[in-house]
């Protein structure tokens, strides 16, 4: 057990004295939140053992998560196209699945094949980047004969790099409020 630990339950914080797992001061790389303007990167305080998840900072009390980014897309397949996006999406599946730091890559079509949803979630930021110039130099062009975005919205905190390649889609931008994520 670690010193702050230590600390934390010799003051009467531990699990019986608040009945819950101990908060414990989280330091080093992942110790610190992302920069971002709530917190600028204070140490931060996490539930015991679950460092890298879902932080809480020590100073201000917000919570946000430690880096992930996802979004959700609502596409529209294009009339005729719903065999070739198959078939696209297929090809797309199995090249990403090789990529590093691609935690989820889903799609979900409609009963009517006229509408799509895309669910990515990255491990951070750089992650996304790497993920979406690969998809553009690959894939890029087929898929925007195939499909149109309707809506594109982006969950986290992205880098001002990947802001600026999903600036490109439309997106919508939701911070962090609160949560976790196993």
């Amino acid at each position: 057990m670690d010193y702050t630990r230590r600390k934390r339950r010799a003051a009467g914080r531990g699990p019986a004295a608040i009945g819950a797992t101990p908060a414990v001061a989280v330091t080093g790389p992942r110790g610190r939140c992302r920069p971002c303007d709530r917190c600028r990167g204070q140490t931060v305080v996490g539930p015991a053992g679950r460092a890298g998840r879902t932080y809480q900072s020590q100073t201000r009390g917000m919570r946000h998560m430690d880096g992930q980014v996802s979004w959700q897309v609502e596409l529209a397949v294009k009339p005729g196209e719903l065999d070739n996006f198959r078939a696209l999406t297929a090809e797309m599946v199995e090249s990403t699945r090789g990529e590093p730091g691609v935690l989820s890559y889903e799609r979900f079509v409609s009963a009517d094949g006229q509408t799509v949803h895309v669910y990515e979630r990255y491990v951070d930021a750089s992650a996304a980047v790497a993920h979406l110039r690969t998809f553009g130099r690959k894939f890029g062009g087929r898929f925007a004969g195939m499909v149109d975005r309707r809506r594109f919205t982006v969950y986290g905190t992205p880098s001002a790099e990947l802001r600026g390649m999903l600036d490109e889609f439309g997106a919508v931008y939701l911070e962090p409020l609160g949560g976790f994520s196993r």
